[in-house]
């Protein structure tokens, strides 16, 4: 029980990591003006996300684990996309539009490994 409630915590922590994670690409990525600080504070969410996703990932039940670390993959892989906020250009509306699509369906899948029992 101890160690389920534990997965859950994480995962709300990782959802907030998540929200925060979005903001940030869709007001900073491509800004000339980022700062040393929202740089540096990017780079520690993005780490975060993947710290918190494994040990999320880790405490899963053994038949659900070839799932979660699928879930894992695709969600890493897509904050590999931005190595820095000032890399590339802003975000087109084209591109923010695919952005949020791809950034909702891990959210939703997120949310899919909280009902995991």
């Amino acid at each position: 029980m101890f160690a389920e409630q534990r997965r859950k915590n994480r995962l709300q922590t990782l959802i907030r990591q998540w929200v925060e994670y979005r903001d940030t690409v869709l007001a900073h990525l491509g800004d000339e003006a980022t700062t040393q600080e929202q740089e540096q504070r990017f780079l520690e969410l993005k780490g975060g996300i993947a710290r918190t996703l494994t040990e999320v990932v880790d405490e899963f039940p053994p038949g659900h684990l070839r799932q979660a670390s699928l879930n894992q993959k695709g969600i890493l892989d897509f904050i590999a996309q931005y190595p820095t906020l000032r890399t590339g250009k802003s975000l087109t509306d084209e591109q923010k539009d695919m952005f949020e699509r791809a950034w909702q369906r891990h959210y939703l899948t997120m949310n899919q490994m909280a009902a995991v029992q």
